[in-house]
């Protein structure tokens, strides 16, 4: 509403991550202002703006509504791709595929700007999060491994000092029947892509920060996994509670399988949560089933 000729209408777009949001998979951490960790705005680094649109060359295509105001409508087309020049062949493909205007299965934030002034350009009870679960054979599954408490001994006691755990990524589910994995077997190596993950913890006070991961590749000095390209983390605890530890999102970065994708909903036996229950002195638990709250 309102506005002059030359006023300008922006739009910017950025990718999301999921499972930020409590009872959604909505991607909440795009501009979380929770989060402790300033550098980290759920994947900034991907945001694209479209060039300011002058209001008097768009009027043309400006709907006007029975009170008056004017709705204009603008499809987002450019998303990040990967790009990779091999040979003579110029591999180009994007991790989300252009957008259908219709009945899109992209995962997208919209905002816009107009002057000064930021708006959310899709608004409740309709925002436009949309969600790609990739093409056909293109699914990468994530494994949440080796989770274990770290302790130390004070005296005849052991105490809990905190937990550690990897995540590794695959082309194809890697577990066997029982849930297993076996990490000897050829064609679980072979499957095995080079990654990188976000990880999300919730203190017990419920405040939130991005996990940093201490390492990631291979370590041929693993006596059970040297040739498994995974990530590691670890996390004192600084008193007793709830930690979570949410699995937001995993990029899969193999430079000959750039075109794997993990796509959270359909790979429905991967850890995505991991709770773990603290007692300062006393027994710590953790759990991938249920919440210690």
């Amino acid at each position: 509403d309102g506005g002059s000729p030359d006023s300008e209408i922006g739009i910017r777009v950025a990718h999301s991550v999921q499972g930020c949001v409590e009872g959604g998979i909505i991607g909440g951490c795009v501009y979380d202002s929770d989060l402790t960790t300033s550098a980290w705005k759920a994947a900034s680094w991907s945001q694209g703006y479209q060039p300011a649109l002058v209001l008097s060359e768009v009027s043309p295509a400006l709907i006007v509504n029975a009170d008056g105001t004017r709705t204009l409508t603008v499809y987002w087309q450019g998303q990040r791709g990967q790009r990779r020049v091999w040979s003579d062949t110029n591999r180009v493909w994007s991790r989300y595929p252009d957008l259908d205007p219709v009945a899109g299965t992209d995962y997208f934030v919209f905002r816009a700007y107009s002057g000064n002034r930021t708006f959310q350009a899709c608004g409740s009870p309709d925002p436009c999060w949309t969600e790609y679960s990739g093409e056909a054979g293109t699914q990468a599954y994530v494994v949440l491994d080796d989770i274990s408490l770290l302790v130390r001994k004070r005296g005849k006691k052991t105490q809990t000092t905190g937990i550690e755990f990897e995540i590794q990524t695959f082309s194809t589910d890697p577990r066997q029947g029982d849930g297993s994995i076996n990490y000897g077997d050829s064609n679980v190596v072979d499957s095995n892509l080079e990654s990188w993950s976000e990880v999300m913890l919730i203190g017990a006070n419920g405040s939130k920060q991005m996990l940093s991961s201490l390492g990631t590749g291979i370590n041929p000095d693993d006596p059970d996994k040297p040739q498994i390209y995974k990530s590691d983390y670890s996390f004192s605890f600084p008193e007793s509670g709830c930690y979570e530890f949410r699995l937001l999102e995993v990029f899969v970065q193999d430079v000959d399988d750039l075109e794997y994708v993990w796509y959270a909903q359909g790979d429905v036996a991967a850890v995505k949560t991991l709770w773990v229950d603290h007692v300062e002195g006393g027994e710590t638990t953790w759990s991938s089933a249920a919440s210690c709250r």
